[in-house]
């Protein structure tokens, strides 16, 4: 995954968030249920979070970081990166980067953050 020049251009800083914690506090996740509910999702189940990150040929062309558009009653809500965000969660990442606008780091941090 890469923190991408654009992000960077837009102010953008990244944030690492914690599964438990981000999954708490994810104010428009794709489905209800969590984990088990996410593995079901249409990109998922029709492989398009897989085929984006084979795409991506690690180093050579990754894929961007997901970016948090706003948090709003301390809930996180994402502007791009849903279905690459469940895919990290349902393999079981623990711990993984988002592009957050500088003005939402701190708060994401404290929100989700490692």
């Amino acid at each position: 995954m890469e923190f991408t020049r654009a992000q960077m251009e837009q102010g953008h800083t990244v944030v690492f968030a914690n599964k438990n914690s981000f999954i708490a506090k994810w104010g428009n996740p794709p489905a209800p249920g969590g984990l088990e509910a996410w593995k079901r999702d249409f990109k998922i189940l029709r492989g398009d979070a897989d085929a984006g990150f084979k795409k991506a040929h690690g180093c050579y062309n990754p894929v961007p970081l997901a970016e948090v558009g706003c948090i709003l009653d301390g809930k996180v809500r994402l502007d791009t990166g849903h279905t690459r965000t469940i895919w990290l969660l349902i393999h079981g990442a623990e711990i993984f980067p988002l592009s957050c606008p500088a003005l939402y780091a701190t708060e994401l941090g404290e929100l989700v953050g490692i």
